[in-house]
């Protein structure tokens, strides 16, 4: 294994990287407020989108890429346009000005809709046709972490998230249910993610680097 390419041009830390479904394009996002779109077989950059907060998360919308979702620091989603270079579309997900909670991670769930964790400690379900949150999920005893990401299962039955002490909450979106899995980890989960083809099939990964599975 050897290194192919390194892409630089981010000022300061990148807090999100995708790949389109075709692989050639890899999509950043950091804290200098700017999305970056890569040439992976060029080792390039061939676009720069500039947004109004640092970007702390991201999803590829289609398969070629040429729609993308990011999540930042001032409580919005932006939509962008990657032929036009533009943002198509802003969306409030956790207030505004001064109240406004971080949306610190995002999953696709189908073409329009995506979920979305905030440092409020909620779920939403964002129609982005609609431009608006169409479901809020939480927990009373969910608080999470600024590095925590969501997770996903196959078909977007359930979405999952670990907490600050070693819990993990799973919705069933069918019900709004949650579900509290406790005892496999000793320190705060960071993520969660479900094997591609298994939708019982869960697995964590805490700060302390203890990963751990879940039959859900």
């Amino acid at each position: 294994m050897k290194l192919v390419h390194t892409f630089t041009g981010h000022n300061g830390k990148v807090t999100a990287v995708a790949v389109t479904g075709r692989g050639d394009l890899v999509v950043s996002g950091g804290a200098d407020r700017t999305l970056r779109v890569w040439d992976v077989a060029k080792g390039n950059g061939i676009k720069s989108l500039a947004a109004a907060s640092a970007c702390l998360d991201l999803a590829i919308a289609d398969y070629s890429g040429t729609t993308i979702v990011s999540v930042h620091q001032d409580g919005r989603a932006r939509v962008w346009d990657v032929n036009a270079a533009q943002m198509s579309r802003e969306v409030v997900v956790a207030g505004t000005g001064p109240a406004a909670a971080p949306v610190i991670s995002i999953v696709q769930k189908d073409p329009n809709t995506f979920v979305a964790l905030a440092r409020d400690h909620k779920v939403r379900l964002v129609d982005m046709r609609e431009g608006q949150v169409v479901h809020t999920l939480s927990s009373a005893f969910l608080r999470v972490g600024s590095a925590t990401k969501l997770g996903q299962s196959p078909g977007g039955t359930y979405v999952g998230v670990g907490a600050t002490d070693g819990s993990i909450h799973v919705w069933d979106w069918r019900a709004a249910d949650s579900l509290v899995l406790t005892g496999g980890h000793g320190s705060q989960v960071n993520d969660v993610k479900w094997h591609p083809r298994h939708g019982t099939r869960m697995y964590s990964i805490d700060k302390g680097g203890h990963l751990t599975f879940w039959t859900v």
